[in-house]
């Protein structure tokens, strides 16, 4: 029998516990979550900059709700101090205080026995404090105060016309969307980031919960590869592989993502981070009776301000509710068990797959209530957002697939050696996720089969029509999923004008009986 204290022992786990360290961060991961997250995210920074277009003048105008003045104010003078260095002294250790003393601390100003050592003495006011505009406004000397100011940026602090905070505000919103579509995401990313804090930091009195979940994802995105799959930068690579492999057909490209060690790092990241507001969240609510006696649970189902109780049926809910007490007392005390127990065990239980599934259903039906009980609508998807870290990415991926994936399938025919549709090649290659579009170069035919001629690159379908053209355009949008907008684009009247209308193929298509022959064949 080993002996508690072998060393090999405790060797042996210690050795174990840094391998599982190295496999939970350093596995390397798909990004395809990450971009799911980058659109989602995405989503909702377009949401948010396009419902505050309106609210330009009032949350970020020199005379808004918060006037530059009061807001250069806190930006450059408000008063860090440090923590008390131990506990708070007996009582009755201090005298009391004198009627002047105690006129002062109700006038907003500390005695000197009960403030901090002076830090810069500097600052200090040799005549009364009482003089010191300081000291006015904030209750405390500059003399005490460890740092002034915090960290903060943001245009609004110093445009000063409506004009040009709207065309500010435009450049962020253009941002958002070249962002969810994954263009340039390495610069989109930050600067997406960095305009949600610009937002945050100029109208800090208005932010919210759904204003610090934006920031920490567009964050962690940022310093991710959430812009290798799900965007354009993704086509845009497969198009030059797809184009380099078209020139040099004796070299292997790889046109598949591989998994990145980067790629985990911010999924890790985003889950941890997760579990820590959640075991906050819940802990924090143990601290009052509110949640104990499910008092907190009405104040939420009844709060005018965010619950739709405007709504007749909301209000008839709520009345038959309260016809029984049994009835109230129940849903209280099960709508408090199930936050608190869901906060508290989700950071611990998620990380076994057998209870995954569990947790992740009912953190969706807690953010889904937020979201119609209390309107928090925008909230209640950052979390989702968050929450969508620890989604597999395999299922994600037969799901692309299965909609991605066409029901007719077709050849296109190029000449990359002529340099006759090798670009239209590539780009098929790039987008054609489905893979109904199969390329094929008559150059490399043997010089029995290869065609004469090819004038123009030709889309063949299987029931033997050929297009070309505005018509081989046309096809491919109404085919193709992922042109799905550009196929609704020809459905507009009057576009199909300029095309030549579906039909099989024949000498006046191409106008060489030798090619149509060699097409046919």
């Amino acid at each position: 029998m080993r002996s508690v204290f072998d060393p090999h022992r405790w060797g042996e786990s210690f050795a174990n516990l840094a391998a599982g360290w190295r496999s939970f961060w350093f596995t390397p991961a798909d990004p395809l979550v990450l971009g799911v997250q980058r659109i989602a995210a995405g989503l909702v920074l377009i949401y948010v900059v396009a419902v505050s277009t309106p609210l330009l003048p009032s949350l970020y105008a020199p005379d808004g709700l918060m006037d530059h003045k009061t807001a250069n104010l806190f930006r450059l003078e408000n008063p860090i101090t440090l923590p008390s260095e131990g506990w708070d002294p007996p009582e009755g250790s201090i005298p009391p205080l004198t009627a002047q003393e105690a006129e002062r601390e109700r006038q907003g100003f500390r005695t000197l026995e009960r403030m901090p050592p002076i830090l810069r003495p500097e600052r200090e006011n040799k005549q009364d404090p009482a003089n010191d505009p300081y000291w006015l406004r904030w209750g405390v000397g500059p003399q005490f105060v460890y740092d002034e100011g915090t960290v903060q940026f943001s245009p609004y602090f110093h445009l000063r016309e409506l004009r040009w905070m709207q065309f500010v505000h435009g450049c962020g919103l253009l941002v958002a969307v070249l962002f969810t579509l994954g263009f340039c995401t390495r610069v989109t990313s930050v600067l997406a980031w960095v305009y949600a804090l610009s937002l945050i930091h100029r109208a800090l009195f208005a932010a919210f919960g759904m204003d610090t979940m934006l920031a920490i994802s567009l964050f962690y995105l940022m310093v991710s590869p959430s812009g290798a799959r799900l965007s354009v930068d993704r086509l845009v690579q497969r198009f030059r592989r797809a184009r380099y492999a078209l020139h040099h057909p004796e070299v292997v490209v790889p046109m598949d993502i591989e998994p990145s060690v980067a790629a985990n790092v911010a999924l890790r990241l985003f889950q941890v981070h997760f579990c820590i507001i959640y075991i906050n969240s819940g802990m924090s609510k143990l601290q009052g009776a509110a949640w104990w006696n499910g008092e907190a649970i009405w104040q939420t189902l009844a709060n005018y301000e965010f619950t739709p109780v405007r709504f007749d049926l909301y209000t008839q809910l709520l009345t038959f509710l309260t016809s029984s007490l049994p009835l109230w007392h129940l849903t209280l005390f099960a709508g408090s068990l199930f936050t608190i127990v869901l906060e508290i065990g989700l950071p611990f239980l998620i990380w076994y797959p057998r209870w995954r599934p569990l947790v992740l259903m009912g953190s969706v039906m807690l953010h889904t209530g937020i979201a119609m009980t209390m309107g928090m609508t925008s909230f209640s998807l950052m979390m989702l957002v968050m929450l969508g870290a620890f989604l597999p990415a395999a299922p994600i991926r037969r799901l692309l697939d299965r909609l991605l994936r066409g029901s007719r399938t077709y050849t296109l025919l190029v000449n990359v050696r002529e340099g006759v549709g090798d670009r239209l090649a590539a780009v098929m290659r790039a987008i054609d996720l489905g893979g109904q579009v199969t390329v094929l170069d008559v150059s490399s035919l043997p010089a029995d089969e290869c065609p004469p001629k090819l004038p123009a690159p030709l889309l063949t379908a299987p029931t033997g029509q050929v297009y070309r053209g505005y018509a081989l355009v046309e096809r491919l949008a109404r085919s193709l999923r992922l042109l799905w907008p550009l196929g609704l684009l020809t459905q507009i009247p009057g576009v199909g004008l300029f095309a030549v209308k579906d039909r099989s193929f024949d000498p006046h298509l191409v106008h060489d009986k030798e090619l149509a022959k060699a097409v046919e064949k």
